[in-house]
């Protein structure tokens, strides 16, 4: 084991080769691990970012881990297109931007707490993957962002016994973003006892009435004390296969004028839990409920 120190911003990893790093990474500036094309990169040792950028960047057939913690404020971005990139170790509490921007960013194991916003789609023409599976966990006490800005495409899959627990959760949130969850499995509930609206399909008013969400629930379960809203000030869509949703708040489909929400529940359970608060159809926008 050693220690790497990061000053020229750039670490690349040829292709088809395999390498393992046990030394620590500590960042002085702004970061990025490139992967080239059917290469691995382990490293099990601790990077700190101290408020930098570090991006994860692969190409076709790449594959990276993160075996270790991930220190100090910053952000961890995930680009480029192609390969994975895996984070499998409990990264503690920490002020830590995880976004996707292009390709996969994947939690298989460990727990994770972001005490700020996170997500997938944090800048303009962005089309990430944001995945949680096996018994990983992501806890975020900020917006948790699928298809944040506009002129974005963001996806969120959730399966086996993964737990994502939010605040705020926004599918498609701002001007033309396009957002998509797939839930087949785990559980998605709320991260503090109070959380905000949770909204698919536009996040803020007027000008987001042409984003777009779509959450489908085929298996796991979702609980929020929040209210859910299926279409806010975009177009929303909820379409249920399975699973169990209990919403504690007032679900609306089709939430604030210029919406439109549509809501479908083949198989599964979807429970409005408060008998003071009811399922509304058509608030101030346009709301189908099948």
């Amino acid at each position: 084991a050693g220690t790497g120190t990061d000053g020229t911003g750039a670490m690349r990893v040829g292709s088809s080769a395999d390498v393992v790093w046990n030394g620590t990474i500590t960042l002085t500036n702004d970061a990025l691990i490139k992967l080239d094309g059917n290469t691995t990169l382990t490293l099990n040792d601790r990077i700190a970012i101290s408020n930098r950028t570090l991006t994860l960047a692969a190409d076709g057939g790449a594959v990276g881990t993160i075996a270790a913690p991930i220190t100090g404020a910053g952000w961890v971005v995930r680009s480029g297109n192609a390969g994975l990139w895996y984070l499998t170790a409990t990264q503690g509490v920490g002020a830590t931007h995880y976004y996707v921007n292009n390709g996969t960013l994947a939690f298989t194991a460990g727990s994770v707490t972001s005490t700020t916003w996170c997500g997938a789609g944090s800048v303009a023409g962005a089309a990430g993957t944001f995945q949680l599976s096996g018994a990983a966990q992501f806890a975020c006490h900020g917006d948790f962002n699928i298809a944040d800005v506009s002129d974005t495409d963001g996806t969120l899959n959730l399966s086996g016994a993964a737990t994502l627990l939010v605040n705020a959760l926004y599918v498609g949130k701002y001007g033309t973003a396009s957002g998509v969850v797939n839930q087949s499995g785990g559980t998605v509930t709320n991260v503090n006892a109070s959380p905000a609206d949770w909204r698919i399909g536009g996040g803020s008013g007027s000008a987001d009435s042409n984003a777009y969400g779509r959450y489908h629930l085929s298996g796991g379960t979702l609980h929020t004390p929040a209210n859910l809203q299926v279409g806010a000030y975009g177009r929303g869509t909820w379409l249920q296969t399975g699973g169990s949703a209990t919403i504690g708040g007032w679900p609306v489909i089709g939430r604030f004028s210029g919406s439109a929400g549509f809501l479908t529940v083949s198989n599964g359970t979807f429970t409005q839990s408060a008998a003071a608060n009811d399922l509304i159809v058509g608030q101030n926008g346009t709301g189908t409920l099948i």
